[in-house]
C-alpha cells in the first residue's frame, strides 16, 4: 500500500470493506524520514515527507471515515517527538510530523460529533524497521540522552496506542502524547 497514493488506498479500503465490513480503530501508522541540512533541501525531498506524512493520513483517514460506524470509532495519527525537538538537519521531517499533530487536533475538532476521537502519537527513537539501518553507536547516543537510558520498542508505542483506542482513553482527543522515554526537553 502505497499511502500517497489514492488509488492504492481506495484498493486497499475496497479489500478492508469486503473482508471486515466497517472499520472501528485506524492507526496511520505509515512514514518516512529523512534528514537534510536547509540547503541541501529541494522540492523532490519536501514533497517525499509531506506526501508521505502528512498527504498518505489525510488520504488513508478520508477514505476509511465511510467505514466509521455511526457509534463513531478511534483514529490514531502518528507523528514524532522530533515535532516538538527537530535537530541534526531534521527540520522538514519534523515540521512534517507537526503538520501531522496540528491536523489532528482539527480533525478531532470535526469528527468529535460523530463519536471519533483523534490522536496522535509522538515517538523519539524507536527500534522499528525505519531505525534499523542506524548506526550502532547513533542508538546508543540517543538512549543515553532519554532519562530510561534505552530506545523505545515497538511495545512502547503499541501501549500507547492501544489506550487511546480503548474505553478507558475515550476522554481523550486532539492530543499528541509524547511517547519518548522523556529526552524532549533535555
Amino acid at each position: 500500500l502505497d499511502i500517497a497514493e489514492a488509488a492504492s488506498v481506495a484498493v486497499a479500503m475496497e479489500e478492508f470493506s469486503g473482508h471486515f465490513g466497517a472499520l472501528d480503530i485506524l492507526v496511520n501508522n505509515a512514514g518516512t524520514f529523512g534528514a537534510r541540512a536547509f540547503d541541501a533541501i529541494d522540492f523532490d525531498f519536501y514533497a517525499q515527507q509531506f506526501n508521505t506524512n502528512v498527504w498518505g493520513t489525510i488520504q488513508v483517514t478520508q477514505a476509511a471515515l465511510v467505514l466509521f460506524p455511526d457509534r463513531g470509532g478511534r483514529i490514531v495519527n502518528l507523528s514524532s517527538q522530533r515535532a516538538f525537538s527537530p535537530k541534526d538537519g531534521t527540520g522538514l521531517y519534523a515540521a512534517s510530523k507537526a503538520a501531522v499533530s496540528t491536523l489532528t487536533q482539527a480533525l478531532a475538532i470535526e469528527l468529535g460529533p460523530r463519536g471519533i476521537t483523534v490522536n496522535a502519537v509522538a515517538p523519539a527513537v524507536t527500534q522499528t524497521d525505519m531505525t534499523a539501518a542506524m548506526p550502532a553507536e547513533k542508538k546508543r547516543h540517543f538512549a543515553e540522552l532519554t532519562p530510561l537510558r534505552r530506545l523505545g520498542e515497538l511495545e512502547d508505542i503499541a501501549r500507547v496506542i492501544a489506550f487511546l483506542v480503548s474505553e478507558e482513553g475515550g476522554w481523550i482527543t486532539g492530543r499528541t502524547l509524547l511517547a519518548d522515554g522523556g529526552i524532549t526537553g533535555v
